[in-house]
């Protein structure tokens, strides 16, 4: 769980979304020739980025043609992401609100945040079970 300055910061990065993205280092495109690698996915893949940010993986994500769903806790981080990925059809991002209803607080994981769907699904914490 983050602690309240871990939290705190991250509402800071949701404040200055385009100074953020230009500070922040990329990743090295190996990651994602690994992560085909490893995982199998393929242009027939979906994917469920958690906590996109500006984009910078969903981007390299979308590259590698995966149906991603992107979801970003920071209202101007979304609208970030949304403007950089903009010319991917198979791409979505959305503002998650949702809130855990036995803490009150959002759902974390240890899954990296380019992990299948399946992946994610059991992995994460703190979310409703699905009905």
């Amino acid at each position: 769980m983050a602690s309240p300055n871990q939290r705190d910061l991250g509402r800071v990065f949701n404040e200055v979304p385009e100074l953020y993205c230009r500070v922040r280092p990329g990743y090295p495109d190996e990651l994602f020739a690994d992560l085909v690698t490893v995982t199998g996915r393929d242009e027939r893949s979906s994917v469920l980025e958690v906590g996109c940010g500006s984009g910078q993986a969903t981007r390299s994500l979308a590259l590698l043609g995966c149906s991603v769903t992107a979801i970003e806790a920071g209202a101007e981080m979304a609208a970030l992401a949304r403007q950089r990925i903009a010319a991917f059809r198979k791409v979505e991002v959305e503002t998650w609100t949702h809130t855990s209803p036995t803490s009150g607080a959002a759902g974390d994981s240890p899954a990296p945040s380019w992990a299948s769907l399946e992946t994610r699904a059991l992995t994460t914490r703190g979310l409703a079970p699905a009905a």
